[in-house]
Parts: C-alpha cells; structure tokens; sequence
C-alpha cells in the first residue's frame, strides 16, 4: 500500500469488498491505510469510506470501530476515524466490542497480521482497562511468528 494518495474508486471499490466479505481485520487495515494516505482528512472522496461504513450493520460498525487504532500511527493527533463510524452508536457499545473481541483472540494461538490487535490492547489501556492475559499473549506469539 505504501504512502501514496489513494486512487479513490480503487480504495473505495476495496472497502465495498471487504464489508461485504465481513473481513473486518483486514478493512480495518485498509481503512487505516487510507487514513494515513490522506492525512487524516475524511471529506471529499474519502467521505464515500465513512458513509459505507457508517450503513455497516451496528454490530459490525462496532467491532470495527474498536478495531481502529485511537492515534495517528504517526502519534501527532488523536485519530477521528474510530469516532466518526462509532458516531449514532449507544453509549459504550465500541468498549463492549472491543473487550469481547480482545477475550476471543485470546483464545488463538496467534494471528498473522496483528495491527488491530494491538491497537485494540493500547485502547484498553488508554482507557485505563488492562488488557486480559490471553489476548497479551497472543499479541507476543503473533510479533515472534511475524
């Protein structure tokens, strides 16, 4: 993917792919990648990724929105991006995913691309959660294997 400017009816064409594959770690990397391709500007032709996003069904707008990464993988700004899907969502609902997503990877021996994993982990701890042993573990079992 790189760091160059998305060719948009590609990316967008991509993120219509993923949801409908409900590969959702693997648009949460896509998403992520956009993100940082267009500095973080989600209007214009990037607004078409928030939109299919947003009409996710709830629970997947959810699990997706706990996927994100919370920071600028660059750490200058706090990401919008998890904010503006979880946008209309109940109060606490991206936490409840988040926790339960982290309990179910914490039952694998290990993931191959663990980006979301890990910024699930550092979510939970910026919200002053601990981050439960298995998925801890997994997080480390991944990073060697990788």
């Amino acid at each position: 993917m790189g760091d160059q400017i998305p060719h948009y009816p590609t990316a967008i064409a991509q993120v219509r792919h993923l949801i409908l594959k409900e590969d959702l770690e693997e648009l949460t990397r896509h998403v992520a990648w956009i993100g940082t391709a267009n500095g973080h500007h989600w209007d214009g032709e990037a607004r078409v990724v928030i939109d299919l996003l947003r009409a996710m069904p709830v629970g997947a707008r959810s699990r997706l929105a706990a996927l994100l990464p919370i920071d600028h993988q660059d750490g200058t700004e706090a990401s919008v991006l998890p904010r503006l899907i979880a946008e209309g969502l109940t109060l606490g609902a991206v936490d409840k995913a988040r926790r339960e997503m982290l309990e179910h990877y914490g039952r694998r021996y290990a993931v191959d691309a663990p980006e979301p994993l890990v910024w699930m982990a550092e979510a939970e701890r910026a919200a002053g959660r601990e981050v439960p042993e298995a998925a801890v573990a997994v997080i480390r079992r991944s990073a060697l294997a990788a």
